[in-house]
């Protein structure tokens, strides 16, 4: 599954743009990278907080958390700080140039296959059957200090993680004003001013 935002209402904009004059379709990928600079680190930041978007992502399972302190297995593309690594921008580099932002599934900053198709479980969502090697993970993990456990019981078969989207919150909350930063980012190109967006 490709996690990515493309920037849908900028990519038509461009289509135009990029066909009123030799000015224009320069100003066009480079309004284009601004844009995509910006949001990618956004988009990263607040993935990497698991609020994508400021919409809350349903937090890791505490056994989950343990089990990756204790063990340094955090290369993982899961909820979090993981995914927020892999973000990228990319801006093609012929007509429309056009723009994409997220988890790139092509290209030379395309994110690993192995880490693109865990993002795309963490998205949906999904179901893992408890296997005597879960079962022991819950028992090694699940409890503290405090005594407070987190066992599983022996009639649980399925273990249902929920999904975290990323990309419909970021969407809703970024779409009109990176629109407007393009616009920006466009006629001070056209213009040559410098710009800081």
């Amino acid at each position: 599954m490709n996690v990515s935002l493309a920037a849908v209402g900028l990519n038509e904009a461009s289509k135009y743009f990029a066909k009123t004059s030799k000015n224009a379709a320069l100003a066009v990928p480079y309004a284009q990278k601004k844009i995509g600079f910006k949001y990618r680190k956004i988009m990263a930041s607040e993935t990497a907080k698991g609020a994508p978007g400021g919409e809350k992502q349903v937090p890791l399972s505490i056994v989950f958390k343990r089990y990756r302190k204790g063990t340094g297995k955090r290369g993982r593309a899961v909820a979090g700080g993981d995914l927020g690594r892999l973000m990228r921008n990319k801006v093609q580099k012929r007509r429309p140039f056009d723009l994409e932002i997220g988890l790139l599934d092509s290209g030379p900053y395309a994110a690993p296959a192995d880490q693109r198709k865990r993002a795309g479980k963490q998205v949906a969502g999904y179901t893992t059957p408890v296997s005597p090697r879960i079962r022991a993970l819950f028992g090694r993990y699940g409890s503290s200090k405090r005594g407070k456990q987190y066992a599983l019981r022996k009639t649980t078969t399925i273990l249902r993680t929920p999904p975290r989207p990323i990309v419909g919150g970021f969407r809703r909350k970024y779409l009109r004003v990176m629109v407007k930063d393009w616009e920006r980012a466009y006629w001070a190109k056209i213009k040559g001013e410098s710009i800081r967006i």
